[in-house]
């Protein structure tokens, strides 16, 4: 899982450095395609940020990166700054809707301040409410980079 994670986030970093910018257009639905390597790469990078710290049970990590994430993929599925396929556009807000939902689980069992439970404890719980995010957002990369929705 480890050797995947690693090989995903050299993908990701080698699609990032090899893109140079996004299509933005201001006051405009956008009509011209974004990069779809950046876009995947992007979401890629959370996908795995969030995978590593749900892994080693870090509320406060799962908690930056959900509210990192959430503002990304409304941009996507908006299609108001970038222009995606509908498809796209549709797995953005299904996981930006996964993120709004583990967001507020995260915060109910994990209220700031409040004293943690021991690592393995926290670690497999956070890993049981990323799991569907994070095939969401892997089905997205998958999609951003022309491959089609993937099955859940």
């Amino acid at each position: 899982m480890k050797a995947r994670i690693g090989r995903f986030a050299a993908l990701a970093t080698a699609l990032a450095l090899a893109v140079t910018g996004t299509v933005t257009v201001s006051n405009a639905v956008a009509t011209q395609p974004a990069v779809p390597q950046e876009d995947a790469a992007l979401v890629q990078d959370m996908h795995d940020a969030l995978a590593d710290a749900a892994d080693a049970g870090d509320v406060a990590e799962v908690k930056s990166t959900l509210t990192e994430l959430e503002p990304l993929l409304t941009e996507l599925a908006s299609g108001e700054r970038y222009a995606l396929a509908e498809s796209s556009r549709e797995l953005a807000g299904e996981a930006g809707e996964a993120v709004t939902t583990i967001r507020d689980q995260v915060d109910r069992l994990f209220p700031e301040g409040a004293r943690e439970a021991n690592p393995p404890s926290v670690a497999e719980q956070l890993n049981e409410l990323v799991q569907r995010l994070l095939q969401r957002l892997s089905q997205l990369v998958n999609d951003l980079l022309g491959g089609g929705p993937v099955p859940l």
